[in-house]
């Protein structure tokens, strides 16, 4: 899981999942400012103040239904939960699936589609990006999976048809902060969900 470095992988050098995803994040992030000038604002990490009262709206019954239905559907795996010295490495696979998520949002949208946006349009541009996002490097791998091609197509079409969810949002709201934690959470259920499962005995 998350991205891979492979300059460090020639180098012998193997960081961690949890030390990879918040370097990367960083990085892309102060990339933009420090290299191409652009403002944290400008990146979509608008400040809460500047925010509108729908888009905080929205943000609150996501957060809220996410978590509800996150517990309604593993209420019954849950019980392990209440082992002494697991939080910490629950608190680590969540974080990190998060930020993974936040990550491809980051690069994928307020620098490739803020981009792709300039040069080709308010449609275009974040079709383009999209379409980069789900055949991409980041989801290339589905290619040489041995999966069945129907499997492999199905997934490919969901993570379009999110993608591009996102997409619109951004483009309406040059928000970073709400697909980037749209995106965190639906990461940290769904791929942490698995992950933490195999924490129990």
């Amino acid at each position: 899981m998350g991205p891979r470095i492979p300059i460090l992988t020639w180098l012998g050098w193997a960081l961690p999942v949890w030390l990879r995803v918040p370097l990367l994040l960083a990085l892309s992030v102060l990339a933009v400012r420090l290299w191409a000038k652009v403002s944290f604002s400008d990146m979509g990490f608008l400040p809460w103040r500047k925010w509108t009262a729908t888009e905080k709206l929205y943000f609150a019954q996501v957060v809220i239904v996410a978590n509800a239905i996150f517990i309604a559907v593993y209420s019954q795996q849950l019980g392990f939960l209440q082992r002494p010295g697991i939080w910490p490495a629950i608190a680590a696979i969540v974080t990190v699936e998060f930020l993974w998520g936040f990550y491809q949002e980051f690069n994928y949208r307020a620098i490739l589609q803020t981009e792709l946006t300039r040069r080709f349009g308010g449609v275009w541009g974040p079709l383009a990006a999209n379409v980069v996002f789900t055949l991409g490097p980041l989801h290339f791998y589905h290619f040489t999976s041995t999966s069945p091609w129907p499997s492999i197509t199905m997934i490919l079409a969901a993570t379009f048809s999110i993608g591009l969810f996102f997409a619109f949002i951004f483009h309406r709201t040059r928000n970073i902060w709400l697909v980037g934690v749209f995106h965190g959470i639906g990461n940290a259920y769904m791929n942490g969900a698995a992950k933490i499962a195999l924490l129990s005995p």
